[in-house]
């Protein structure tokens, strides 16, 4: 008999404590920026103005008109995932996503309408436009080019002989830099093929800045050229540990380049550069961060419970608060 009572017991604390677990899940709601809740692939600030959108899975766009203190939810119609923003000027932008998704805006994101498309297929994983007419894709392995604004694409037919195409950067119509999964750097149309990878891992981002091209590799390692690519020299900084996910230009003066769990680094000529900040105790994967006319943004990792409670500021000196469950953190 105390046997079936002690079996009772048990069954009657799982079943108590299953019942907390349902209803702690049924009832966490999102604080902060509302009305998220979402992961968030990409973000852009429309210049000149305080608007920002930010986009990510399931067709997700926000909109805010005050540097990210208030958001709105705008319906875009779509349920894939929304992977990249390209801001022309201070009312147009491009978003690409998968199945072949490409919409612009021409009102800073109140409201958007689809690109037909020629010429592509698949995800894009990457969209970068100079102007109203000329834009790069990068999708799967291959690099696209439109004249048009995004109706009609170009197969560049980009090598793929030093590894799967992993980032672009378009400095104009006629100079592209592509990096590869195997650490490579080449321009295209190339003047020369590359001789040897230029990193010794993924090269995660490629960006301008401060009169030099910057590789940033997912294997602790960045990278500077001064002579568009011919030649590169290893930066200087402590990135021991690092895996790098994407990097950004915040402004003239400032670049940062970051890890999914928040751990990033900055420099002020793209050849120094210092550790910031680190938030591995909290397993933060994502945040969008406002600076007067900055922004930048964290890839996201998907949120999860233990993740839905918290709000950043972060200023263009990359000092930041995190407030987190009552908790105060400063970085």
């Amino acid at each position: 008999m105390k046997t079936n009572y002690t079996k009772v017991a048990y069954c009657t604390i799982l079943l108590f404590l299953f019942n907390i677990t349902i209803f702690s899940q049924d009832n966490w709601t999102w604080l902060n920026p509302k009305p998220m809740g979402s992961s968030v692939e990409s973000c852009g600030y429309f210049p000149g103005t305080n608007t920002i959108i930010a986009v990510g899975a399931s067709g997700l766009i926000m909109r805010s008109t005050d540097n990210g203190a208030n958001w709105s939810h705008i319906n875009s119609n779509l349920s894939s995932k929304l992977n990249s923003v390209s801001v022309i000027n201070s009312t147009t932008a491009y978003v690409a996503g998968d199945d072949i998704t490409l919409i612009k805006t021409t009102d800073a994101g109140v409201t958007w309408m689809a690109v037909s498309t020629t010429g592509i297929s698949g995800s894009i994983a990457q969209v970068q436009f100079l102007n109203l007419l000329s834009g790069y894709a990068r999708i799967a392995n291959a690099v696209y080019y439109t004249s048009d604004g995004g109706s009609n694409w170009t197969d560049l037919s980009i090598s793929t002989n030093y590894g799967s195409l992993t980032s672009i950067l378009a400095i104009s119509n006629s100079e592209l830099y592509i990096g590869t999964s195997t650490g490579y750097v080449f321009r295209s149309p190339s003047p020369t093929p590359p001789v040897e990878p230029v990193c010794s891992s993924s090269v995660v981002s490629i960006k301008q800045f401060d009169g030099k091209l910057i590789a940033v590799g997912y294997d602790q390692q960045i990278m500077y050229s001064t002579d568009n690519g011919s030649n590169w020299l290893v930066c200087s900084g402590t990135f021991a540990g690092l895996s790098f996910k994407d990097a950004a230009v915040l402004a003239n003066d400032l670049m940062i380049a970051f890890t999914s769990t928040a751990q990033i680094v900055k420099s002020t000529d793209g050849g120094i550069w210092s550790t910031t900040s680190t938030l591995t105790s909290d397993g933060l994967n994502q945040h969008l961060a406002i600076s007067q006319e900055i922004v930048f943004y964290l890839e996201a990792m998907e949120f999860n419970i233990q993740q839905c409670q918290f709000r950043i500021n972060l200023d263009k000196n990359l000092n930041h608060q995190l407030i987190r469950d009552t908790k105060v953190y400063h970085l």
